[in-house]
């Protein structure tokens, strides 16, 4: 029985008291028997090997009492908060003012689970005493999976139960937010003043309309993933939305009649700035004249760098319309002074041309020029780096020119 793993552990006790009747009637029988008769030896040797097995049996037998106490112990813990915790599972969705006590309520039953791990720990040193007991190892087989799957339910629905009422708060608090804007909107649209104007109000309505689709879609799938808490944030989302849209249709027509200012000033800034130009263009061509008065427009580009100008027919033409004595009429000052102003006229008029031609690839130039500089190059020291390295594997024959040394 004390050895064997298939034994009933409720025959402990019983088994100890049956040794003890034994015992005594042993010990009288060896007192009125003669002490040098082989039997008696027997008999006394006997006698004493039960006398130590008796308290062993004793021994296990009051931990199995108390292993089976503990269980049951565990058991009513466990059925406490596994009640607890169904009672949240298996209700429908609330609001969240009522989710909130529900969630004081799981949390007040944390001494269950703290007691359940302080009794988990007592009952699998009982059983371990009662090892290797088969009854025994299928118990605390068995309580370390069911208190591990009571534990991990009640402390995901605790944090689910947690989570959904900070997002439904949070969404409620956003929802708030929006309500105030959406309020100032609609005192300054009934109020108008002239600090704000129609088209600063038009753009708070449609960020404020975006926002609310934002929080439209929000609030559909956090619905979807919910377990415990209703949102209520739905239907207020709506009337929102539904009234920013209303505000902004209402103050259309104002921002229709104040939008063609707004036009006006923009082709006034587009006439200054085209009537501003030309005279760039002139000035610049003025100036081009006077530095090269005898060469080419042309010549000069393609001297600075300008390969390729495309064909202006207009100056083709005007170019083969003049003879070769006309080379000299390129310049502003001529040396002679009997030019007519209708030939300094047309010089100007040529070097604008050119000037327009160019100042795309002027500018195409810039850019290319700008790209280069963004591609990464290698800086002198890693170069330097590169070749004191490369120096450095001939040094051996550098030292030894003849070859290495006798040995």
């Amino acid at each position: 029985l004390r050895h064997n793993a298939e034994a009933v552990p409720t025959q402990y006790a019983p088994k100890a008291e049956e040794l003890k009747k034994e015992v005594e009637a042993a010990k009288s029988i060896i007192a009125n028997a003669p002490a040098s008769d082989a039997h008696v030896q027997q008999l006394q040797q006997a006698v004493a090997t039960a006398e130590t097995l008796i308290p062993d049996l004793d021994e296990r037998g009051s931990i199995w009492l108390r292993f089976v106490k503990s269980k049951d112990d565990l058991y009513d813990d466990l059925e406490k908060l596994e009640n607890t915790v169904s009672d949240v599972l298996n209700r429908p969705r609330i609001s969240v003012s009522q989710a909130q006590p529900r969630l004081n309520k799981l949390k007040e039953q944390s001494y269950l689970l703290d007691r359940i791990r302080n009794s988990k720990v007592d009952f699998d040193d009982l059983g371990e005493a009662l090892l290797p007991l088969t009854v025994v190892e299928d118990e605390l087989r068995f309580m370390h999976v069911h208190v591990e799957s009571i534990e991990r339910q009640y402390e995901d629905t605790m944090d689910k139960l947690n989570a959904e009422i900070t997002a439904e708060i949070e969404l409620l608090r956003t929802l708030d937010i929006l309500s105030n804007e959406l309020s100032q909107c609609k005192e300054d649209i009934n109020n108008p003043t002239i600090d704000v104007d129609e088209l600063s109000r038009a753009t708070m309505l449609n960020d404020a309309i975006a926002h609310l689709e934002n929080q439209k879609v929000v609030v559909a799938r956090s619905e979807k993933d919910r377990k415990f808490v209703e949102s209520s944030t739905s239907t207020d989302l709506e009337q929102l939305l539904a009234e920013a849209k209303r505000l902004l249709k209402e103050i259309e027509p104002r921002l229709q009649l104040a939008q063609p200012d707004h036009d006006n000033e923009d082709e006034e800034d587009e006439e200054k700035g085209s009537e501003e130009k030309p005279y760039d263009v002139r000035a610049a061509a003025e100036v081009l004249s006077a530095l090269y008065p005898d060469e080419h427009p042309h010549n000069v580009l393609r001297n600075i760098g300008f390969e390729e100008l495309p064909s202006d027919s207009e100056s083709r033409s005007e170019f083969d319309s003049l003879d070769s004595r006309s080379d000299g009429l390129l310049s502003p000052i001529p040396d002679d002074s009997t030019l007519n102003e209708e030939q300094l006229r047309r010089q100007r008029s040529r070097w604008r041309r050119v000037l327009r031609t160019a100042l795309p690839l002027q500018a195409l130039l810039v850019l290319l020029m700008g790209a280069a500089c963004l591609v990464p190059h290698c800086d002198d020291e890693y170069c330097c780096q590169l070749l004191n390295n490369f120096a450095k594997s001939f040094d051996p024959s550098l030292e030894f020119v003849n070859g290495p040394p006798p040995f």
